[in-house]
């Protein structure tokens, strides 16, 4: 018999793949332009660095960076080859951070394929991000206006600030407002400025480009909660990693900071000293269930994706904008 949350996981799995499909159809040209340019981008006189680089292309993710990007020039006068190397110049930002990322977390699995950590080791990790870096800055360089470069910078330091303060604090507690600062830093800070950039070239009035980076800013916060509880809560199989490989790293998420602020005695320590270990999933699941963190982080979620959703309400009627706030729910309600 299939159970119900099988069931469940096959209905957000369906709605999240018919999604993807249809705004595939919607950006059409675009998006194949979009993974040209991030094709020769990264290619390489090399060898090694253009087999890492078909790599990583083969475990490319669903491009949610480039959507946003050319959703928000949509809602305005409509993409630009501009628009499009905007685009996949925020998605080089990205890759390069996951492959940082991988060697800070010494992950083994991204998107169900080895990590290029695991697989070359963080040496050829390493030099790949930044050669991913020093490709993408030249695209912004030949593409984007100062203002926007300027944009980015300070999102990438940001991103670099949000990792060294998660090192900073490993050995103390983390509160609501650490989270959601490092979140801002790591993950929404890039959502907003993919908004903003796409509004911005796609020539939309100041107060509608405030608007749409106000959204990325607030779906970015919805995304990386949900992240959270998936890690908790997905099927590996469809997750593409481990669960409970937050906890295993020491990393403190909204539905356990959440469960340590309630909980006392035996689960209190129990949870602390899972941090760093996390050798039961199940069990730190189960616990921070009982404290009510997973639904919290959830409805926490909810919340930020309501702001996302208010802050198109003034943006004109247009396919981009249906779509984007179809982002809205789809960004809660997903399995992966």
């Amino acid at each position: 018999m299939v159970s119900l949350q099988s069931k469940t996981e096959k209905v957000r799995r369906g709605g999240q793949a018919d999604f993807f499909t249809r705004v595939a159809d919607y950006l059409a040209g675009d998006l194949d332009r979009v993974d040209d340019i991030i094709g020769e981008a990264l290619q390489s006189q090399i060898g090694l660095t253009c087999e890492v680089a078909r790599h990583i292309e083969a475990a490319s993710g669903k491009r949610l960076r480039p959507i946003l990007t050319l959703l928000a020039a949509r809602a305005g006068g409509g993409p630009s080859d501009h628009v499009c190397h905007a685009a996949a110049f925020a998605e080089l930002l990205h890759i390069a951070s996951l492959l940082h990322d991988d060697v800070i977390d010494a992950a083994a699995l991204r998107r169900g394929q080895p990590t290029v950590n695991k697989r070359w080791g963080n040496d050829v990790a390493i030099l790949m991000a930044d050669y991913t870096y020093s490709r993408a800055w030249e695209i912004a360089h030949t593409h984007l206006p100062t203002e926007l470069m300027a944009a980015f910078c300070r999102v990438a330091a940001g991103m670099c600030d949000g990792e060294m303060f998660q090192i900073e604090t490993r050995n103390r507690l983390l509160t609501e407002a650490d989270h959601l600062f490092i979140i801002r830093c790591k993950t929404a800070g890039l959502f907003s400025a993919c908004t903003k950039t796409g509004a911005a070239l796609g020539g939309m009035p100041e107060a509608a480009v405030a608007a749409l980076e106000r959204y990325g800013m607030e779906f970015g916060l919805a995304f990386q909660i949900t992240d959270d509880v998936l890690d908790f809560t997905a099927d590996p199989r469809v997750l593409g990693k481990e669960i409970g490989t937050d906890i295993a790293c020491g990393r403190q998420t909204l539905p356990v900071i959440r469960a340590l602020e309630r909980a006392d005695g035996d689960d209190r320590a129990f949870l602390i000293a899972a941090l760093n270990n996390g050798s039961a999933p199940q069990v730190i699941l189960e616990c921070v269930q009982k404290y009510g963190g997973i639904a919290y982080a959830l409805d926490a979620a909810r919340s930020h994706a309501q702001a996302a959703r208010q802050a198109l309400d003034r943006l004109p009627e247009t396919p981009a904008r249906q779509f984007l706030i179809e982002l809205t729910e789809l960004v809660i309600n997903r399995a992966y």
